[in-house]
């Protein structure tokens, strides 16, 4: 099991974070910046300047190297920033992905898509599974809708939270009507899929299953959920809903994702959606 870090609530029994960092983004946050401070400092040392201060061929050739040295560690950095708070925590209160990071000086906006923290009570989380084998993996990245982050080089998936940026991945449905959804951008519809890359695929499990949540491993890949799913609507004339809505506890389903949980939930019924 993953070591709570320190300042977290005992409580915590699962927090993992940075799986969604690739080890290519992390050499090139590491690595790039001294190479590039290298290149700078030898052509300083041993090119010498053309007559009237014209720049010779080597010059040039150095110069381009390290501007591309340079913003390749830029563009490493903001991916390796953007990343590295996503993760999965698990406690007492229930499941939180998302950033799972210490809390920020001041609130992420809206438009933030990757810093925003999804957490649902376990009466709300059903449906979780492992996505272990990479063609899975890579249909979970195919079917993620991309959005640059104004402000920013990084690309995420426009359905938080469903972040497939590596494998092996964690993904779980939730009933959206028991989650406190984030502020999010106008035109971007949050998913009741959630996925995130994880490490420890154990320790996650042990601690889900310590909560009362059945985890499946190697399962197959869900994709994020429809818009439509997740619209508020009037389903008393839905076929669906007025064949099982005398056998439901609690108040009536408003949109199709929180009519699958409820049917999961007090039905029995396996998922349908996705």
């Amino acid at each position: 099991m993953t070591t709570p870090e320190p300042g977290l609530r005992d409580s915590t029994d699962f927090l993992e974070r940075g799986a969604a960092v690739g080890v290519a983004a992390k050499l090139a946050t590491y690595t790039l910046l001294p190479a590039a401070v290298v290149v700078i400092v030898v052509a300083m040392t041993i090119l010498t300047q053309g007559s009237g201060r014209s720049i010779t061929v080597p010059g040039l050739l150095a110069a381009l190297l390290g501007t591309a040295l340079l913003l390749g560690w830029w563009f490493a950095v903001n991916r390796f920033a953007g990343l590295a708070r996503i993760g999965v925590r698990v406690d007492a209160s229930g499941l939180t992905v998302g950033d799972v990071g210490p809390a920020r000086g001041r609130a992420a906006p809206p438009e933030a898509l990757l810093a925003h923290a999804y957490s649902a009570p376990w009466t709300a989380v059903y449906d979780a599974r492992l996505v272990i084998d990479p063609a899975e993996v890579a249909a979970a990245r195919r079917r993620a809708e991309l959005r640059r982050v104004p402000g920013s080089s990084i690309q995420a998936p426009t359905r938080p939270p469903y972040f497939p940026d590596a494998g092996p991945l964690f993904q779980c449905k939730v009933d959206p009507a028991a989650v406190q959804w984030p502020a999010l951008p106008a035109g971007v519809v949050p998913s009741h899929v959630w996925t995130v890359p994880v490490r420890d695929l154990d320790g996650l499990v042990t601690a889900l299953e310590r909560h009362g949540i059945p985890v499946q491993r190697a399962a197959t890949a869900l994709g994020p959920t429809a818009p439509g799913a997740m619209a508020l609507q009037d389903l008393s004339r839905d076929p669906v809903y007025l064949t099982v809505a005398d056998h439901l506890r609690g108040p009536v389903p408003r949109s199709r994702a929180a009519l699958e949980a409820a049917m999961v939930r007090d039905l029995g019924v396996p998922p349908y959606l996705t």
